[in-house]
Protein backbone atom coordinates (compact mmCIF):
# COMPACT_ATOMS: atom_id res chain seq x y z
CA UNK A 1 0.00 0.00 0.00
CA UNK A 2 3.05 2.23 -0.17
CA UNK A 3 2.99 5.66 -2.01
CA UNK A 4 5.32 7.14 -3.77
CA UNK A 5 7.73 9.58 -2.60
CA UNK A 6 6.69 13.42 -1.87
CA UNK A 7 9.37 16.10 -2.30
CA UNK A 8 11.34 16.46 0.55
CA UNK A 9 9.32 19.59 1.54
CA UNK A 10 5.61 18.03 1.50
CA UNK A 11 7.29 15.28 2.91
CA UNK A 12 8.68 17.05 5.71
CA UNK A 13 5.39 18.88 6.50
CA UNK A 14 3.19 15.71 6.23
CA UNK A 15 5.43 14.06 8.93
CA UNK A 16 4.81 17.52 11.55
CA UNK A 17 0.99 17.80 10.51
CA UNK A 18 0.35 14.02 11.48
CA UNK A 19 2.70 14.02 14.25
CA UNK A 20 0.92 16.74 15.73
CA UNK A 21 -2.29 15.74 14.96
CA UNK A 22 -1.48 12.53 16.41
CA UNK A 23 -0.34 14.04 19.79
CA UNK A 24 -2.90 16.37 20.64
CA UNK A 25 -6.06 15.48 17.85
CA UNK A 26 -6.42 19.20 17.01
CA UNK A 27 -5.87 20.86 13.15
CA UNK A 28 -2.37 21.74 13.02
CA UNK A 29 -1.63 25.51 11.15
CA UNK A 30 0.83 26.93 9.49
CA UNK A 31 1.92 29.18 12.47
CA UNK A 32 2.11 26.64 14.25
CA UNK A 33 4.46 24.53 12.31
CA UNK A 34 6.65 27.71 11.67
CA UNK A 35 7.13 28.15 15.24
CA UNK A 36 7.65 24.16 16.24
CA UNK A 37 9.82 23.46 13.33
CA UNK A 38 13.69 23.49 12.71
CA UNK A 39 13.14 24.47 8.72
CA UNK A 40 13.87 28.04 8.41
CA UNK A 41 10.48 29.08 6.22
CA UNK A 42 7.87 31.26 6.24
CA UNK A 43 3.83 30.41 7.34
CA UNK A 44 3.38 31.73 4.43
CA UNK A 45 5.49 29.43 2.75
CA UNK A 46 4.03 26.20 4.92
CA UNK A 47 0.70 27.07 4.15
CA UNK A 48 1.24 26.83 0.68
CA UNK A 49 2.55 23.06 0.82
CA UNK A 50 -0.50 22.06 2.91
CA UNK A 51 -2.77 23.96 0.45
CA UNK A 52 -0.99 21.22 -2.06
CA UNK A 53 -1.21 18.23 -0.16
CA UNK A 54 -4.64 19.16 0.89
CA UNK A 55 -5.44 18.85 -3.14
CA UNK A 56 -3.54 15.18 -3.32
CA UNK A 57 -5.77 14.17 -0.46
CA UNK A 58 -3.08 13.71 2.32
CA UNK A 59 -4.42 16.59 4.15
CA UNK A 60 -8.14 18.13 4.91
CA UNK A 61 -9.78 20.86 6.71
CA UNK A 62 -12.36 20.22 9.18
CA UNK A 63 -13.37 23.81 9.69
CA UNK A 64 -12.60 26.93 6.96
CA UNK A 65 -10.86 28.42 10.00
CA UNK A 66 -9.17 26.03 11.42
CA UNK A 67 -5.81 24.34 10.30
CA UNK A 68 -5.20 20.62 8.59
CA UNK A 69 -5.54 17.28 9.38
CA UNK A 70 -4.13 13.56 8.25
CA UNK A 71 -6.78 11.80 6.07
CA UNK A 72 -6.39 8.42 5.69
CA UNK A 73 -4.67 8.66 2.76
CA UNK A 74 -2.14 11.00 4.91
CA UNK A 75 -1.87 8.75 8.04
CA UNK A 76 -1.14 5.85 5.45
CA UNK A 77 1.93 8.12 4.22
CA UNK A 78 2.80 8.84 7.49
CA UNK A 79 2.81 5.03 8.61
CA UNK A 80 4.59 3.80 5.25
CA UNK A 81 7.16 6.15 5.68
CA UNK A 82 8.21 7.03 9.07
CA UNK A 83 7.34 4.17 11.42
CA UNK A 84 10.34 2.27 10.45
CA UNK A 85 13.07 4.98 10.54
CA UNK A 86 13.10 4.68 14.03
CA UNK A 87 13.77 1.92 16.43
CA UNK A 88 11.06 1.12 18.98
CA UNK A 89 10.95 3.05 22.99
CA UNK A 90 12.59 -0.32 24.76
CA UNK A 91 10.50 -3.42 25.29
CA UNK A 92 6.96 -3.14 27.30
CA UNK A 93 7.57 -7.08 27.88
CA UNK A 94 9.28 -7.96 31.09
CA UNK A 95 10.22 -11.49 31.81
CA UNK A 96 7.30 -11.38 34.75
CA UNK A 97 5.28 -10.89 31.15
CA UNK A 98 6.80 -13.51 29.76
CA UNK A 99 6.45 -16.14 32.92
CA UNK A 100 2.58 -15.41 33.01
CA UNK A 101 2.22 -16.00 29.58
CA UNK A 102 4.23 -18.66 29.26
CA UNK A 103 1.81 -20.34 32.02
CA UNK A 104 -0.44 -21.11 29.18
CA UNK A 105 1.51 -22.52 26.51
CA UNK A 106 -0.13 -26.65 26.82
CA UNK A 107 -3.53 -24.55 25.60
CA UNK A 108 -2.75 -22.06 22.40
CA UNK A 109 -6.20 -21.11 22.67
CA UNK A 110 -6.20 -19.94 26.49
CA UNK A 111 -2.51 -18.22 25.91
CA UNK A 112 -4.28 -16.17 23.05
CA UNK A 113 -6.99 -15.08 25.18
CA UNK A 114 -4.79 -13.83 28.23
CA UNK A 115 -2.49 -12.48 25.62
CA UNK A 116 -5.56 -10.29 24.28
CA UNK A 117 -5.63 -8.95 27.86
CA UNK A 118 -2.13 -8.34 27.82
CA UNK A 119 -2.19 -5.81 24.85
CA UNK A 120 -5.34 -4.42 26.28
CA UNK A 121 -3.73 -2.94 29.19
CA UNK A 122 -0.48 -2.23 27.31
CA UNK A 123 -1.75 -0.12 24.91
CA UNK A 124 -4.75 1.71 26.61
CA UNK A 125 -6.67 0.64 23.19
CA UNK A 126 -8.65 -2.58 22.81
CA UNK A 127 -7.10 -5.76 22.53
CA UNK A 128 -8.07 -8.51 19.92
CA UNK A 129 -7.51 -12.08 19.18
CA UNK A 130 -9.27 -13.65 15.93
CA UNK A 131 -8.80 -17.90 15.98
CA UNK A 132 -9.41 -18.97 12.64
CA UNK A 133 -12.25 -21.94 11.60
CA UNK A 134 -10.98 -24.95 12.40
CA UNK A 135 -11.92 -26.43 9.38
CA UNK A 136 -8.47 -24.32 8.30
CA UNK A 137 -6.38 -25.83 10.64
CA UNK A 138 -4.04 -29.10 9.50
CA UNK A 139 -3.64 -32.02 11.78
CA UNK A 140 -1.27 -33.06 13.72
CA UNK A 141 -2.89 -36.31 14.66
CA UNK A 142 -6.58 -37.74 15.82
CA UNK A 143 -7.00 -39.85 18.58
CA UNK A 144 -10.03 -42.29 18.83
CA UNK A 145 -10.04 -43.13 22.96
CA UNK A 146 -12.63 -46.00 24.21
CA UNK A 147 -15.21 -44.62 27.09
CA UNK A 148 -17.10 -47.60 27.28
CA UNK A 149 -19.01 -50.25 25.06
CA UNK A 150 -21.12 -47.73 23.47
CA UNK A 151 -19.34 -44.27 23.16
CA UNK A 152 -15.96 -42.90 21.83
CA UNK A 153 -14.08 -39.73 22.37
CA UNK A 154 -12.47 -38.38 18.80
CA UNK A 155 -10.01 -35.98 19.47
CA UNK A 156 -8.60 -33.67 16.33
CA UNK A 157 -4.95 -32.39 17.53
CA UNK A 158 -4.15 -29.26 15.27
CA UNK A 159 -0.22 -28.58 14.36
CA UNK A 160 -0.53 -25.61 16.33
CA UNK A 161 -1.80 -27.29 19.34
CA UNK A 162 -5.39 -26.26 19.63
CA UNK A 163 -7.35 -29.42 20.47
CA UNK A 164 -10.78 -30.46 19.85
CA UNK A 165 -13.30 -33.54 20.85
CA UNK A 166 -16.35 -35.24 20.17
CA UNK A 167 -18.43 -38.22 21.81
CA UNK A 168 -19.89 -40.54 19.46
CA UNK A 169 -21.69 -43.55 19.74
CA UNK A 170 -19.65 -46.31 18.59
CA UNK A 171 -20.48 -48.68 16.16
CA UNK A 172 -21.82 -52.44 17.26
CA UNK A 173 -18.51 -54.64 16.90
CA UNK A 174 -15.73 -51.84 17.24
CA UNK A 175 -12.81 -53.36 19.34
CA UNK A 176 -10.30 -51.37 21.06
CA UNK A 177 -8.25 -52.56 18.87
CA UNK A 178 -10.00 -51.80 15.71
CA UNK A 179 -10.24 -47.97 17.09
CA UNK A 180 -6.21 -48.37 17.55
CA UNK A 181 -5.38 -49.49 14.33
CA UNK A 182 -7.62 -46.87 12.08
CA UNK A 183 -6.33 -44.14 14.36
CA UNK A 184 -2.64 -44.97 12.52
CA UNK A 185 -4.14 -45.41 9.53
CA UNK A 186 -6.00 -42.03 10.03
CA UNK A 187 -3.11 -40.16 11.00
CA UNK A 188 -0.74 -42.12 8.27
CA UNK A 189 -2.89 -41.01 5.24
CA UNK A 190 -3.90 -37.49 6.46
CA UNK A 191 -1.30 -35.62 9.25
CA UNK A 192 -0.55 -32.34 8.08
CA UNK A 193 -3.83 -31.54 6.11
CA UNK A 194 -6.41 -29.36 6.96
CA UNK A 195 -9.62 -30.70 8.85
CA UNK A 196 -11.34 -29.84 5.41
CA UNK A 197 -9.10 -31.63 3.75
CA UNK A 198 -9.78 -34.87 6.11
CA UNK A 199 -13.86 -34.46 5.66
CA UNK A 200 -13.51 -34.73 2.28
CA UNK A 201 -11.18 -37.81 2.36
CA UNK A 202 -13.51 -39.44 4.11
CA UNK A 203 -15.83 -38.83 2.40
CA UNK A 204 -14.48 -40.42 -0.43
CA UNK A 205 -13.24 -43.47 1.10
CA UNK A 206 -17.11 -43.73 2.04
CA UNK A 207 -18.46 -43.53 -1.23
CA UNK A 208 -16.37 -45.48 -3.02
CA UNK A 209 -17.07 -48.37 -0.16
CA UNK A 210 -16.28 -51.66 -2.20
CA UNK A 211 -16.53 -54.93 -1.12
CA UNK A 212 -12.78 -55.23 -0.10
CA UNK A 213 -14.01 -52.96 2.87
CA UNK A 214 -15.23 -54.98 5.95
CA UNK A 215 -18.18 -54.01 8.19
CA UNK A 216 -15.51 -53.23 10.62
CA UNK A 217 -14.04 -50.25 9.00
CA UNK A 218 -17.36 -49.07 7.08
CA UNK A 219 -18.43 -48.67 11.10
CA UNK A 220 -15.05 -46.88 11.96
CA UNK A 221 -15.36 -44.68 8.82
CA UNK A 222 -19.26 -43.80 9.53
CA UNK A 223 -17.81 -42.93 13.11
CA UNK A 224 -15.04 -40.81 12.01
CA UNK A 225 -17.68 -39.23 9.40
CA UNK A 226 -20.32 -38.01 12.30
CA UNK A 227 -17.36 -36.49 14.52
CA UNK A 228 -15.93 -34.33 11.55
CA UNK A 229 -19.64 -33.78 10.36
CA UNK A 230 -20.31 -32.36 13.88
CA UNK A 231 -17.06 -29.77 13.30
CA UNK A 232 -18.23 -28.65 10.04
CA UNK A 233 -21.12 -27.27 11.63
CA UNK A 234 -19.33 -26.17 14.71
CA UNK A 235 -16.22 -24.52 13.82
CA UNK A 236 -16.76 -20.77 13.08
CA UNK A 237 -14.27 -18.82 13.47
CA UNK A 238 -13.57 -17.28 16.90
CA UNK A 239 -13.41 -13.57 17.84
CA UNK A 240 -12.23 -12.05 21.35
CA UNK A 241 -11.86 -8.56 22.85
CA UNK A 242 -10.80 -7.44 25.99
CA UNK A 243 -10.88 -3.64 27.14
CA UNK A 244 -13.67 -1.48 25.31
CA UNK A 245 -13.79 0.56 28.66
CA UNK A 246 -10.30 1.81 26.76
CA UNK A 247 -11.88 2.91 23.67
CA UNK A 248 -14.85 4.67 25.82
CA UNK A 249 -12.61 6.79 27.79
CA UNK A 250 -11.07 8.13 24.41
CA UNK A 251 -12.25 11.51 23.41
CA UNK A 252 -13.01 11.04 19.95
CA UNK A 253 -15.88 8.66 21.35
CA UNK A 254 -16.83 9.76 24.78
CA UNK A 255 -17.55 13.31 22.45
CA UNK A 256 -18.97 11.73 19.50
CA UNK A 257 -21.71 9.67 20.82
CA UNK A 258 -22.69 8.33 16.88
CA UNK A 259 -18.75 6.96 16.67
CA UNK A 260 -19.62 5.37 19.66
CA UNK A 261 -22.63 3.86 18.10
CA UNK A 262 -20.54 2.65 15.15
CA UNK A 263 -18.21 0.89 16.57
CA UNK A 264 -21.12 -1.24 18.63
CA UNK A 265 -22.96 -1.65 15.22
CA UNK A 266 -19.39 -2.72 13.89
CA UNK A 267 -18.96 -5.67 16.85
CA UNK A 268 -22.65 -6.57 16.35
CA UNK A 269 -21.73 -8.59 13.18
CA UNK A 270 -18.27 -9.99 13.99
CA UNK A 271 -17.55 -11.46 10.40
CA UNK A 272 -16.48 -8.42 9.04
CA UNK A 273 -13.90 -7.97 11.53
CA UNK A 274 -13.12 -11.44 11.30
CA UNK A 275 -12.02 -10.82 7.46
CA UNK A 276 -10.01 -7.99 8.33
CA UNK A 277 -8.03 -10.22 10.77
CA UNK A 278 -7.96 -13.12 8.76
CA UNK A 279 -6.48 -10.84 6.38
CA UNK A 280 -3.47 -10.47 8.41
CA UNK A 281 -3.29 -14.30 8.38
CA UNK A 282 -2.95 -14.62 5.00
CA UNK A 283 -0.56 -11.93 4.18
CA UNK A 284 1.92 -13.62 7.24
CA UNK A 285 2.60 -10.17 8.12
CA UNK A 286 1.83 -6.77 10.63
CA UNK A 287 -1.17 -5.27 9.07
CA UNK A 288 -2.07 -1.16 9.97
CA UNK A 289 -5.74 -0.42 8.72
CA UNK A 290 -6.60 3.02 8.84
CA UNK A 291 -10.23 4.37 8.49
CA UNK A 292 -11.52 3.74 5.44
CA UNK A 293 -9.20 0.54 4.30
CA UNK A 294 -11.51 -1.32 6.82
CA UNK A 295 -14.20 -1.07 3.85
CA UNK A 296 -16.44 -1.26 6.86
CA UNK A 297 -18.62 1.95 7.50
CA UNK A 298 -18.84 1.89 10.90
CA UNK A 299 -14.88 1.61 11.21
CA UNK A 300 -14.14 4.40 9.31
CA UNK A 301 -13.28 6.37 12.18
CA UNK A 302 -10.87 3.27 13.65
CA UNK A 303 -7.64 2.06 13.05
CA UNK A 304 -6.35 -1.84 13.64
CA UNK A 305 -3.10 -2.71 13.73
CA UNK A 306 -2.89 -7.28 13.56
CA UNK A 307 -0.12 -9.42 13.54
CA UNK A 308 -0.22 -13.31 13.22
CA UNK A 309 0.98 -15.87 15.74
CA UNK A 310 2.14 -18.93 14.57
CA UNK A 311 3.19 -21.85 15.51
CA UNK A 312 6.00 -22.54 13.32
CA UNK A 313 5.34 -21.74 10.16
CA UNK A 314 1.88 -22.63 10.57
CA UNK A 315 -0.82 -19.76 11.53
CA UNK A 316 -2.43 -20.14 14.75
CA UNK A 317 -4.46 -17.08 14.77
CA UNK A 318 -3.91 -13.33 15.04
CA UNK A 319 -3.57 -10.32 17.34
CA UNK A 320 -4.59 -7.07 17.28
CA UNK A 321 -5.40 -3.67 18.75
CA UNK A 322 -8.01 -1.28 18.05
CA UNK A 323 -8.46 2.21 18.49
CA UNK A 324 -8.74 5.49 17.38
CA UNK A 325 -7.51 6.59 14.04
CA UNK A 326 -5.24 9.28 16.38
CA UNK A 327 -3.35 6.46 17.94
CA UNK A 328 0.58 6.11 18.72
CA UNK A 329 0.84 4.23 15.60
CA UNK A 330 4.61 3.87 16.59
CA UNK A 331 4.98 2.80 19.85
CA UNK A 332 1.32 0.55 19.00
CA UNK A 333 3.26 -1.40 15.71
CA UNK A 334 6.65 -2.16 17.98
CA UNK A 335 4.02 -3.55 21.03
CA UNK A 336 2.35 -5.94 18.16
CA UNK A 337 5.49 -6.92 17.09
CA UNK A 338 7.33 -7.78 20.19
CA UNK A 339 3.81 -9.53 21.72
CA UNK A 340 3.10 -11.61 18.71
CA UNK A 341 7.02 -12.99 18.93
CA UNK A 342 6.68 -13.54 22.48
CA UNK A 343 3.99 -15.90 21.61
CA UNK A 344 5.78 -17.34 18.97
CA UNK A 345 8.29 -17.79 21.21
CA UNK A 346 6.29 -19.63 23.87
CA UNK A 347 4.60 -22.15 21.31
CA UNK A 348 7.88 -23.41 19.84
CA UNK A 349 9.44 -23.49 23.56
CA UNK A 350 6.72 -25.72 25.27
CA UNK A 351 7.51 -29.24 26.45
CA UNK A 352 5.72 -32.84 26.68
CA UNK A 353 3.68 -32.22 23.62
CA UNK A 354 -0.01 -32.57 24.19
CA UNK A 355 -0.74 -35.64 26.47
Amino acid sequence: MAQEMLDKRSHEVLRAVAEAYLADGRPVGSRTLEKTQPWGISAATIRNVMADLEDMGYLEQPHTSAGRVPTDKGLRYYVDHFLSLEPPRGSRLSPEVYAELAKYAQDPKELLKHTTKLISSLSNQLGLIFIPNLQLLRLREVRFLPINRSSIMVMFISESGILQHRVIPRERGVTDEDLYRFTEEVNTRFAGKSLKEVFQGILKEMENQKAQYDRIYRNLLKMTGEALELWKRESESELYWEGMSNVLEQKEFWEDVERLRALFRAFEEKGRLAKILWRCIEKEDLQVVIGSEAEIEELKNISILAAPCCYGERPLGAIAVLGSRRMDYRNMVALIKETASLVNEILMKREGGFA
